[in-house]
């Protein structure tokens, strides 16, 4: 009996499609335009959308991508990830996302400035089937913060956004984050009313590797900010500075946030470290915490990286 052999070329075309509809669009040019010329003339003909993947690259490929992948194949491309703010600089200056991107549904940008986010805001609004935008938007100052939410409102079937304001102050540190959530089943309308108004909005906030001065010594200069417009609910700290778990240094916080309802600790020590003093918990046993309704709890483990607590506290509705 004669042994058939079957090669990977003998697939039908359609198997193939369905392959590179799993794969980034950069990786399925890569791996198979110059395989043979029934591949070749697949991917350059295909209908199969496009999700394209930027990371840090050379200036040579990324060239190449643009000129090779991007500009052929606009009518196709349906979402698109740049990963860092070198990659986004230099792709907008080589190529600029606008309304040629028929079918671009979904955005990701990573560490983009708040002056390039507002430039770009201006042409998406003319994106016809832009639902998701994701990004984390880098900012030294917050005065393009209003324009960045009007301009967020007028992109017209957008159905999801998630906006992270990173606050570049160099002067207390970096790592402090601003994550701001909306609820989407609400209209835009609603959504981008101020933040003092509408009950619909909460923000949270997100300090890495930032010690507890540092932090105290931020907050005056945006407790306006804090008070009246970012409305904070939750706080989450992430440190190895043991003093985060000192109650005094909480009431300080607290006081620049009154809308605050939960605030989460995260701490992890180093792998010399035996045990973890939990003598602090003594501070949040005060009449100010009790009669606040604050709920306290905390827990311990030990991993590879060492011993760490986690420390949550919940505010309570108390009727008074």
């Amino acid at each position: 009996m004669e042994k058939t052999t079957t090669c990977l070329e003998d697939l039908p075309n359609e198997i193939f499609q369905e392959i590179w509809e799993y794969l980034d669009g950069c990786e399925a040019y890569d791996i198979f335009l110059n395989l043979n010329v029934r591949f070749q003339y697949l991917l350059q003909h295909s209908p199969i959308p496009l999700k394209l993947h930027f990371p840090f690259m050379r200036e040579d490929v990324l060239q190449y991508r643009i000129r090779e992948i991007i500009k052929p194949n606009l009518h196709r491309i349906i979402s698109l990830h740049l990963t860092d703010s070198t990659i986004i600089d230099r792709f907008l200056t080589l190529f600029s996302i606008d309304s040629r991107f028929i079918k671009l549904e979904y955005i990701v940008l990573n560490g983009i400035s708040s002056h390039t986010f507002v430039s770009l805001l201006e042409k998406l609004s003319f994106l016809p089937r832009l639902f998701c935008l994701s990004a984390n938007v880098i900012e030294k100052d917050q005065t393009d913060r209003h324009q960045i939410s009007q301009l967020v409102s007028c992109i017209p079937f957008l159905k999801y956004t998630n906006l992270r304001i990173h606050l570049s102050v160099e002067k207390y540190g970096r790592g402090l984050i601003l994550r701001r959530r909306f609820d989407n089943e609400q209209p835009w309308e609603k959504l981008y009313i101020d933040d003092r108004y509408d009950s619909d909005i909460h923000t949270k906030l997100t300090v890495y590797r930032l010690d507890s001065k540092s932090f105290e010594l931020f907050l005056p200069h945006v407790s306006d900010r804090l008070r009246y417009d970012l409305d904070i609910k939750h706080l989450r700290i992430i440190s190895r500075d043991y003093s985060y778990l000192n109650a005094n240094r909480w009431k300080r916080i607290i006081h620049f946030m009154p809308s605050l309802v939960q605030f989460h600790v995260d701490m992890t020590f180093s792998k010399n470290k035996n045990a973890v003093d939990c003598s602090f918990i003594e501070g949040f046993q005060s009449p100010f915490w009790i009669e606040q309704g604050w709920i306290i709890n905390h827990r311990h483990r030990r991993s590879s990286c060492g011993p760490s607590v986690i420390f949550n506290c919940i505010k309570l509705n108390i009727p008074r």
